[in-house]
């Protein structure tokens, strides 16, 4: 093992690819970049499949069970939705990278809105963008959320998205 490559085994620790091939295959479907989705899923629940919050979302990616309907398509030989369904790996991977797409849609790649709005819902994000109509500025915009909780998921998924880049951007194709 050669010294210059001891940081990055240290921070691979704490910045692990799991469920790498679904997370990326499912990226690739909906155009979402992969160290995003990678990144909320770790800042969520820690890559804890079987998480749930106080108020009910659900899996990896926490999805509300009315947002994991929304969300899923029925197909042949495939279960009708059940909220527990959100606790399957794939699936909710899919969901989830499937509302980033429509947020990312919806906010015209602004990441910041998209993970407020991911986070605190698109009724909140609603509200300040009509208590704050002249912030362009997204760190401005970050930094005027008033829920604490969603300010520090904004930052530290974006944190993770810039930690994982520097990671694995060049695995990115492995």
């Amino acid at each position: 093992m050669r010294e210059k490559d001891l940081p990055q085994i240290f921070w691979r620790r704490y910045f692990p690819l799991v469920f790498k091939e679904d997370i990326y295959s499912q990226a690739k479907v909906f155009n979402v970049d992969p160290f995003m989705a990678t990144s909320v899923i770790r800042q969520e629940r820690m890559f804890d499949r079987n998480s749930m919050s106080v108020v009910g979302a659900r899996g990896l990616m926490q999805i509300m069970p009315h947002t994991g309907e929304r969300f899923y398509q029925i197909e042949k030989d495939k279960p009708e939705f059940q909220p527990n369904i959100l606790f399957d790996p794939m699936i909710n991977i899919r969901i989830g990278t499937k509302y980033l797409k429509e947020l990312n849609s919806q906010y015209n790649g602004n990441w910041v809105k998209i993970l407020s709005c991911y986070n605190a819902g698109p009724e909140a994000v609603a509200n300040w963008e009509a208590r704050f109509p002249g912030i362009k500025d997204p760190d401005e915009f970050v930094e005027r959320i008033p829920f604490p909780e969603t300010r520090n998921f904004v930052k530290q998924v974006l944190r993770n998205r810039g930690v994982y880049r520097a990671l694995y951007e060049e695995n990115l194709a492995t």
